[in-house]
């Protein structure tokens, strides 16, 4: 599911793959006079796989290679990715927030069984508590120059308010990210959240 060794195109054909078999899930899990939870687990078995490629492109914020040295070699232990590589794939995540709601949000799903609107709501937020994760902070203080916890945190905050910015209109989505965002910052700050805030 990672194949070669750029985590970004990868998934990228990976996405391509799962929004395909998202728009014609029902045509091999419905059956005649059959409840729907076949339908149901391939939807949650689809959603799994996805979400596994965001976390293959997630490993690259902070990312380190670690290299196995033996004596006379002259490279570091860690070596850091690139400024370019990591601002691509938190480019990549934040496209693909955007454009959940159009594919997962499957009609055929939302019309035969519970909605799945607050699933996805609680997998994006469940997103962006990995991009905002302490770890990848550490990983940037410790090993990286060239991309500093300060230029990431301008790159989170111009993705994530970048329509309020432009004055667009939000939908659903959206705003609860922004909240989760929020939430997420107090959190990393030492402030107080609550269950209101996440909802």
């Amino acid at each position: 599911e990672a194949l070669g060794d750029d985590a970004i195109q990868a998934s990228i054909y990976g996405v391509r793959n799962a929004r395909y078999i998202m728009a014609h899930l029902g045509e091999g899990t419905i059956f005649e006079n059959e409840d729907f939870d076949y339908l149901d687990h391939m939807y949650r078995e689809l959603v799994k796989q996805y979400n596994r490629y965001m976390g293959h492109v997630v490993s690259y914020l902070g990312g380190v290679y670690i290299y196995k040295l033996v004596g006379g070699e002259k490279e570091h232990y860690y070596t850091p990715l690139t400024e370019e590589k990591q601002r691509e794939a938190l480019e990549f995540l934040f496209r693909e927030l955007e454009e959940q709601p159009d594919w997962i949000i499957n009609d055929e799903v939302e019309r035969v069984m519970a909605s799945k609107k607050m699933e996805l709501m609680k997998s994006q937020a469940a997103l962006l508590d990995k991009i905002m994760s302490p770890a990848i902070f550490q990983r940037l203080f410790l090993y990286h120059t060239e991309y500093t916890c300060q230029e990431y945190l301008d790159d989170l905050h111009n993705h994530v308010w970048k329509k309020t910015k432009e004055n667009d209109s939000l939908n659903e989505y959206e705003r609860h990210l922004q909240a989760s965002y929020v939430r997420n910052l107090l959190s990393m700050t030492g402030g107080k959240t609550s269950k209101a805030d996440a909802r």
